[in-house]
C-alpha cells in the first residue's frame, strides 16, 4: 500500500507512505540458486534479513547443486580460490568456473572478499543449528535429456545425504507449463520420489519480467510447502 501524504503543486515533492506486508517462517530459510531469483523472492516478502554466499550468484543450473554441496560441505574453501574474470567480464572462482558473481564489480578487493568471509561464516553458523531450510530453483529449459535428470537427481541426494533434507526447490517456466514438457515433467516426478518438496512455477517473463509477478510469490511458498506467517508491517517514507 502506497499512500500520499506530501505533494507540493509545481514542484517534484512528493511524499508517500509505503506499508508492505512482513512474513515470516519459523526455520531460517537459505536461498542456494540456482540465480537471484529466490533471494529475491525472500526479499519481496520481507523475509530475508542478512546477507548470505549463494544469494546473488548466477549458477549453470544443472551443476547448481554439486557447488552447494561441495562448498557448505568444506567450509567455503574453494569459494574465492584464485578469482578470475571470464569471456562475458563476470568473476568466477579457479575452481568453479560454471559459476558467476554478476554484482561484484571488484571481487578480488580485500573489502570485497571480506564480505563474503562474513557470509560465508554466517551461513555455517546457521547450518550448525540444524534448523535451517533451503529453497532453489531450476528453469526447467536447461533440461536436455534425461541424463541430465539423472545427474540433477543424483547431486540432489547427495545434498540430501550430506547437507539437509529440509529442501524445496520450484521448477521455473518463462510462460507456460508445456516448455519442455516432457523433461520437465519426468524431472517433477524424480524429485517428488525422492522426497523433495517441489512445485512448478510460471513466472510470466513477458509481461512481468524475471522477477516475475511478486504478488504471486506467497502461492509460490504455499506450493513449496514453506509455512509463513504475517508479521508486523515494514512502514516507511519515501
Amino acid at each position: 500500500m502506497r499512500i500520499p501524504i506530501i505533494y507540493i503543486p509545481k514542484t517534484r515533492i512528493k511524499r508517500f507512505l509505503n506499508i508492505e506486508k512482513r512474513y515470516k517462517s519459523v526455520r531460517p530459510i537459505i536461498p542456494i540458486g540456482c540465480d537471484c531469483h529466490p533471494a529475491h523472492s525472500l526479499n519481496s516478502l520481507n523475509i530475508r534479513n542478512c546477507s548470505l554466499p549463494f544469494d546473488w550468484l548466477n549458477m549453470e543450473p544443472l551443476k547448481s547443486m554439486e557447488y552447494v554441496t561441495k562448498n557448505i560441505e568444506n567450509s567455503f574453501t574453494d569459494f574465492l580460490k584464485n578469482l578470475k574474470l571470464n569471456e562475458r567480464g563476470f568473476y568466477i572462482s579457479e575452481e568453479y568456473p560454471y559459476v558467476e558473481f554478476m554484482h561484484e564489480k571488484h571481487l578480488e578487493t580485500a573489502d570485497s572478499i571480506n564480505k563474503f568471509l562474513r557470509r560465508t561464516n554466517r551461513l555455517l553458523n546457521i547450518v550448525a543449528e540444524k534448523k535451517e531450510i533451503y529453497i532453489h530453483n531450476l528453469p526447467v529449459n536447461f533440461i536436455s535429456t534425461e541424463k541430465d535428470i539423472s545427474t540433477y537427481i543424483n547431486d540432489v541426494q547427495l545434498f540430501q545425504s550430506k547437507i539437509s533434507k529440509r529442501l524445496h526447490i520450484y521448477l521455473r517456466y518463462d510462460e507456460n507449463l508445456f516448455e519442455n514438457e516432457k523433461l520437465a515433467d519426468k524431472m517433477f516426478a524424480e524429485l517428488c520420489r525422492i522426497g523433495v518438496k517441489t512445485c512448478k512455477y510460471v513466472r510470466g517473463l513477458n509481461a512481468n519480467g524475471v522477477w516475475g509477478d511478486e504478488t504471486e510469490y506467497t502461492k509460490l511458498f504455499k506450493g513449496l510447502d514453506i509455512k509463513l506467517k504475517i508479521t508486523f508491517p515494514k512502514i516507511y517514507i519515501n
